[in-house]
């Protein structure tokens, strides 16, 4: 995000907890400077285009997160777009459903545990033609191009909600009949949402120069996403 000139992008990251330290005496010492929590998430949250939440545990003493998260779901109901990508703190092992932002996400925790095996995702019929996961000019190529990708490890047990969009699955793992989604889009009133069921996605992007298909999948599939995720916007395609 931070490589693409049309992108005004704020990041934080969280690099240590009190856990990890038992020396730490103060929630100042957590991070290189003070995470502006209210000025982000209730000032300036209706300036942003787009949220990514990466296994951000809202629950965090440091930052009290819960207090904002009804602001984040009226934020996407009013047009807004958010991200949310897998990991420890995420979904239903975040305890996301028992939060505003349950109804928000496109996906339903079953209370099954992660997985952790490597798998080879698997595109939908959907996912075979829509904009998002379509990562070359044509749909044979695009197939092509995921199925060459190195496999990822690890993903949530979750079910996709009535009316949502699943671009990617897992081939074998299954739940309620249905085969366990890796990538799911949805919409919460006029705004999108997108649910990257895995923490492990970045890996693609260390197979593609060995592919041999010329195509930048893990990129072209964040580009995609994005601009699907703002088209509620008019079609802006700047983000925060």
């Amino acid at each position: 995000l931070s490589s693409d000139p049309n992108v005004d992008l704020i990041s934080f990251f969280i690099l240590r907890t009190a856990e990890d330290n038992p020396q730490v005496l103060s929630d100042d010492e957590l991070f290189l400077i003070p995470f502006p929590v209210q000025e982000i998430f209730q000032n300036q949250l209706g300036t942003f285009d787009l949220i990514v939440l990466q296994n951000f545990a809202y629950d965090d003493r440091a930052y009290r997160m819960s207090q904002y998260l009804k602001g984040i779901a009226d934020y996407v109901e009013s047009g807004g777009a958010l991200v949310m990508v897998g990991g420890d703190n995420s979904f239903g092992e975040g305890g996301y459903e028992h939060t505003e932002l349950g109804q928000v996400l496109p996906v339903i925790p079953t209370g099954l545990p992660p997985t952790a095996e490597l798998f080879q995702p698997r595109l939908t019929a959907e996912g075979q033609r829509h904009p998002v996961s379509m990562v070359a000019p044509t749909r044979e190529k695009s197939v092509e191009a995921w199925s060459k990708l190195p496999p990822i490890a690890g993903v949530h047990t979750v079910r996709a909600k009535e009316g949502s969009r699943v671009l990617l699955e897992h081939p074998f793992l299954t739940e309620g009949g249905e085969n366990v989604p890796l990538v799911v889009l949805g919409e919460y009133g006029r705004g999108r949402v997108m649910a990257l069921l895995s923490d492990s996605s970045w890996q693609w992007s260390f197979g593609e120069p060995s592919n041999g298909t010329g195509v930048r999948v893990y990129d072209r599939f964040w580009s995609n996403g994005i601009r699907w995720l703002l088209v509620s916007q008019k079609g802006r395609i700047s983000s925060g």
